[in-house]
């Protein structure tokens, strides 16, 4: 599942930078956010189905368990992708800028 949020919104990076002339640094950051929010969302059902198998659904615990996942691990995950997106952002937004206007410019 990781490695389709990663196709998708990689993918969708790309294309709003090279295509629709939007600010690299920006949007690369931006889109590592999106990625490490889908993975906090798989993580969080990872975890979670396999409680309701077992033990049943109960709107309570499920409320509790997602409630859990935000506070707890939310800001571990925003923080964890605010760095990757930065450092990542930073080189790869130079590159995608080098590469929009060497290419334009042929």
């Amino acid at each position: 599942m990781n490695l389709i949020i990663v196709f998708f919104i990689s993918g969708d990076i790309g294309k709003s930078i090279l295509e629709k002339n939007k600010d690299s640094f920006w949007t690369t950051f931006f889109g590592f956010l999106k990625m490490w929010v889908g993975f906090l969302m798989i993580t969080m059902f990872a975890e979670m189905i396999p409680r309701i198998i077992e033990y049943g659904i109960d709107f309570e615990s499920v409320g509790l368990g997602v409630l859990i996942w935000i506070v707890m691990g939310g800001p571990i995950f925003l923080i964890i992708g605010s760095i990757q997106g930065g450092i990542t952002s930073w080189f790869v937004g130079k590159e995608m800028e080098y590469k929009k206007t060497h290419y334009n410019n042929v």
